[in-house]
């Protein structure tokens, strides 16, 4: 008949576990009780020691006098608890080696916290990752960022050495645009894009928009072009004033650093720029589809509207003093910061750049 663990009584189960531990410690044979009367035949009574015999007849000792097995300091019997609970309950191992559960609890929390030494060196390495993102990067970036350099670090092991150190990343806001005056073109495209975002999608799509920026001066107009399939800003075109041809001039720059394949789609909102002649004309020469969002529904060019919010978040925080400044500052954001350097959650924390050489590595 088997026996198990869990089916035995409890007086037996304690004492055979307690023997198991003294072995384990001593390398000696474990003291076990006799078993049932239904397995020795002596009603589960403990066979009597004859007289002038100190040990059971399996030859060990007591456990709690087995060469002090039960009285090892404390550290000792904590780091056997630790190896033997996926054996034993920990409430009974603790029990049996005479520490409490919560100290046992807090060993372990003092085992998973890092050496100052440690801690020294991801602060240097969290310091000029920081630094390096422009002091734009928040905990979720700076997890990816050191874990890239080899530090095996966690998110709140990150959130607390940058309250520590004093870090913040930028949380992206509003900023209120200037409407601009409508005038008529063409109707409306459908929305063929339909918010397939993915870079994964079969659909190979460009996105545009744009956004407005203050200087001291007065307002510059800012049109992108940015590719979903690598999240990269492909062109842009940046003016102090509203020409009929700024989203068309972004899109021009765009194809000369990135011809379209067949079947493009450029997505945009509905504005009057997008809808006039000239920008239809000089899309459809190009052999590309366009596609619009619905009216009044921002979420349906989301991916356009997320790079101006993290732009105003990292870049253009406030107000330029000039619009040389406001020029230099776009440029030098664009080629010198997003494109190469910055990690970019959707692409699996990878800039844009090194997402397309591996995408054009894996082709």
């Amino acid at each position: 008949m088997h026996w198990s663990y869990r089916s035995r009584p409890a007086a037996q189960r304690s004492c055979e576990v307690t023997g198991k531990l003294a072995h384990r410690l001593t390398r000696r044979p474990a003291f076990t009780l006799p078993l049932p009367a239904a397995r020795n035949g002596n009603g589960g009574r403990a066979e009597p020691v004859k007289s002038g015999e100190r040990h059971s007849a399996h030859g060990a000792r007591h456990p709690k006098k087995s060469d002090g097995v039960l009285r090892q300091r404390v550290q000792v019997r904590f780091a056997f608890v630790a190896r033997e609970r996926t054996n034993y309950p920990v409430r009974l191992l603790c029990r049996l080696m005479d520490v409490s559960p919560s100290g046992f609890h807090d060993y372990l929390r003092r085992l998973a916290e890092p050496s100052p030494d440690a801690d020294a060196e991801v602060r240097e390495e969290l310091r000029a990752v920081h630094a390096q993102s422009r002091r734009t990067y928040g905990r979720p970036r700076l997890v990816q960022a050191l874990r890239a350099r080899n530090h095996a670090v966690g998110h709140k092991r990150v959130a607390r050495l940058m309250a520590e150190e004093g870090l913040r990343g930028r949380i992206k806001g509003s900023q209120r645009p200037r409407s601009v005056k409508r005038k008529d073109g063409r109707p409306a495209a459908e929305n063929l894009l339909d918010r397939r975002f993915s870079v994964d999608s079969d659909q190979p799509a460009w996105v545009g928009d744009i956004t407005y920026l203050a200087t001291r001066e007065g307002w510059m107009y800012l049109a992108t072009v940015i590719s979903l399939q690598t999240r990269q800003v492909l062109g842009y075109s940046l003016s102090d004033r509203m020409p009929d041809d700024l989203v068309q001039q972004a899109f021009l720059n765009a194809w000369a650093v990135c011809p379209g394949p067949p079947g493009l789609l450029f997505h945009s909102d509905r504005g009057c720029q997008y809808t006039s002649g000239e920008f239809g004309g000089t899309v459809t020469a190009h052999g590309v589809v366009q596609s619009m969002s619905r009216r009044g529904n921002c979420w349906d060019n989301a991916v356009a509207e997320s790079f101006f919010a993290t732009l105003k978040t990292e870049e253009a925080t406030g107000v330029y003093e000039t619009k040389d400044e406001a020029r230099r500052s776009i440029a030098n954001y664009i080629h010198g910061f997003y494109n190469p350097t910055r990690l970019h959650s959707t692409l699996g924390f990878v800039s844009p750049n090194d997402y397309a050489k591996q995408l054009k590595a894996a082709s």
